[in-house]
């Protein structure tokens, strides 16, 4: 067929660059800081794996459909979960998902028309971007600083006419930036929200991954109005290929979920939901997590001990209390797509900062993530990329 003809959303649409710098990360002498990926070394899979010795013949109702909604064992232990959190749900609040990503991708369907305005961070995670991008909207992308979305930003678009469907925000350890947002910021946005009846879809998978500094409450702990949708998932806690999420918000809100759920994929697989369900019944999560938040700070502060080290005083860098990403800033001239070719040639891979923006506004930043990495490697990678600063300037010169 020589004429294709795709829908209009699909010319923009792009492979994402961290499944491309994957497969040079295959490579056993790559070194790579590209992926958002968990470490693999503290997966559970035994606990995990002991709920398929309860299978017997008399499980068939196991492998038939289910509810849209979700397994309701699964259910009430993310009720119990997110309870830590300070958030307070009924079943009728909470729906589980393919993953926080389809989260994502089902948000567009209750709440995104051609044309609508959605304000984002910028830099925002690229995932949500790619979601939303096929219902398109338009996208308004908001500055941030230390403390988060600057809100008083937003307060003047609105003032000025600006109409938004939703505030897209990741609040605890920013993919990609490993900021996180105030807690005065937060009441800031909630309050903004509430008076101007604007909803706001808070990603907050890296939640639970804190490993110093003061606990900061979810959006939706604070939310009184009933504006906050939260999504979750147990990806970056537990494991990302049993591909469970979840998303917890107001009932009305929720019904409009699940019709979007059925018209996907009906229900997430319901094994993943019940091996999930029982390793959150009979192992200690709290335990788990304090093994893997230990790893990450070392992780981390191996990766920030090396930058300190060797790169120049000009390169700028996020210190992340949690999560899994640290954000560098370039100097104005410079490009993170440059850097990354250098990079490639030193076998280090890294994502270029602009992949995170929805607009064109910034090219000058990598994101670096130190999970799957050992602390020797950390520090190897490091070394590459300051060798790949040098040849980048050295080429310039």
């Amino acid at each position: 067929m020589k004429n294709i003809k795709f829908a209009r959303r699909m010319q923009d649409a792009e492979p994402s660059i961290i499944r491309e710098m994957l497969k040079l990360s295959l490579d056993p002498n790559y070194i790579s800081f590209a992926g958002g990926d968990p470490d693999p070394a503290f997966f559970p899979i035994a606990e995990i794996l002991s709920f398929n010795k309860k299978i017997d013949d008399d499980c068939n109702i196991l492998f038939q459909y289910s509810i849209s909604e979700g397994n309701e064992l699964l259910r009430k232990q993310i009720i119990k979960y997110i309870k830590e959190w300070g958030i307070i749900a009924d079943l009728d609040n909470i729906i589980i998902t393919s993953g926080g990503q389809q989260g994502l991708d089902l948000t567009g369907k209750p709440f995104i028309e051609e044309g609508d305005l959605i304000a984002v961070e910028g830099p925002t995670y690229m995932g949500a971007i790619n979601a939303f991008k096929q219902y398109m909207p338009k996208f308004d992308t908001i500055e941030m600083d230390d403390e988060g979305i600057r809100v008083e930003k937003i307060k003047k678009r609105i003032e000025k006419g600006y109409r938004y469907k939703f505030i897209y925000v990741i609040p605890d350890f920013q993919n990609p930036t490993g900021k996180t947002m105030s807690y005065n910021r937060r009441k800031e946005l909630l309050e903004l929200a509430r008076e101007n009846d604007i909803i706001i879809i808070e990603d907050n998978p890296y939640y639970s991954l804190r490993f110093e500094g003061d606990s900061i409450p979810p959006l939706k702990a604070m939310d009184d109005s009933g504006n906050v949708v939260i999504i979750g998932s147990f990806s970056k806690v537990i494991c990302p290929a049993n591909r469970v999420g979840w998303i917890c918000a107001d009932r009305r809100i929720i019904e409009k979920y699940v019709i979007a759920k059925q018209a996907a994929d009906i229900h997430t697989n319901e094994l993943a939901q019940l091996q999930t369900a029982h390793y959150l019944e009979n192992y200690s999560l709290k335990e788990h997590l304090d093994t893997i938040r230990t790893a990450y700070k070392e992780k981390k502060d191996a990766m920030i001990s090396s930058i300190r080290k060797y790169f120049p005083s000009y390169i700028k860098y996020t210190n992340p209390q949690g999560g899994l990403f640290v954000w560098l800033t370039l100097p104005e001239d410079w490009t993170g797509e440059d850097i990354m070719n250098e990079c490639i040639k030193e076998k280090v891979t890294i994502i270029p900062g602009s992949r995170f923006f929805a607009d064109e506004s910034k090219r000058n930043n990598i994101r670096l993530s130190y999970a799957t990495m050992d602390i020797d490697s950390i520090e190897e990678g490091i070394k590459r990329i300051a060798k790949a600063f040098k040849e980048f300037e050295r080429g310039k010169s």
